[in-house]
C-alpha cells in the first residue's frame, strides 16, 4: 500500500502529463479517459496539500518527521504530514499544472476548472508576497536551490524556468498581463 506521497511528484506529474499530451498530440489521439481521471486525482490531492495561505506542504509519510497528523481515509490510522513549505520550484510546478488543468476543464467542468485556477492564484499570491524570503532561505553558496528540510537540489536555471512556465500558464489561463511580468 502506498503510504508516502509528496507534493513534488504530484505537482510535476500533473504538469508533465498535460505538457506531453499537448506537445505530442498525435500520440494521444485516442486519449484514454482514465488519464484525465489520474491527472484530476493528482490535482485534487495537491489541493488538500495546499495551506490556506497558498503554499504547498511537503507531503505525507508514515515514518517521516511530519509535525501534524491526518487520518488515513481507509484505515483511520494517523499519518504524518510535513507541513513545511515546499520550495519555490515546486510551487511554480503546482501553479503551471493547475493553470493548465483549469484551461483543459473549462468547457467540460467549470467548477473543477475554477477550483484549479483559484488554487493557482492563491499560490501565486503567496509566492509573490514571500519571494525574497523563500529565495533567501533556499539559496545556498553554490548557487543551487535547496528546499527547506530536504537535501534535494535544483539548478538555478530549473528554478527560474519553472517560474517562467508558471507565469506563461497563468497568462494562457487568465489572459492577464501581470503573469508575464
Amino acid at each position: 500500500m502506498d503510504q508516502r506521497k509528496f507534493a513534488i511528484t504530484n505537482a510535476a506529474g500533473v504538469w508533465t502529463i498535460l505538457h506531453a499530451r499537448a506537445r505530442h498530440a498525435a500520440l494521444w489521439k485516442d486519449d484514454p479517459a482514465w488519464l484525465l481521471t489520474e491527472i484530476r486525482w493528482g490535482s485534487d490531492w495537491l489541493h488538500k496539500m495546499q495551506d490556506p495561505q497558498g503554499y504547498l506542504y511537503y507531503g505525507i509519510d508514515n515514518g517521516g518527521s511530519g509535525r501534524q497528523k491526518w487520518p488515513d481515509p481507509k484505515s483511520g490510522e494517523a499519518r504524518k504530514v510535513w507541513v513545511d513549505r515546499h520550495s519555490l520550484a515546486v510551487q511554480f510546478w503546482f501553479v503551471a499544472g493547475q493553470a493548465w488543468l483549469a484551461r483543459e476543464l473549462a468547457a467540460s467542468d467549470a467548477a473543477a476548472s475554477g477550483k484549479c485556477l483559484a488554487a493557482a492564484r492563491r499560490c501565486v499570491q503567496y509566492c509573490r508576497g514571500h519571494f525574497d524570503e523563500m529565495n533567501r532561505i533556499e539559496a545556498d553558496p553554490v548557487r543551487k536551490i535547496r528546499a527547506p528540510q530536504s537535501d534535494m537540489r535544483m539548478d538555478v536555471l530549473d528554478h527560474y524556468a519553472l517560474g517562467i512556465a508558471a507565469g506563461l500558464e497563468m497568462h494562457r489561463a487568465t489572459k492577464e498581463q501581470e503573469h508575464l511580468d
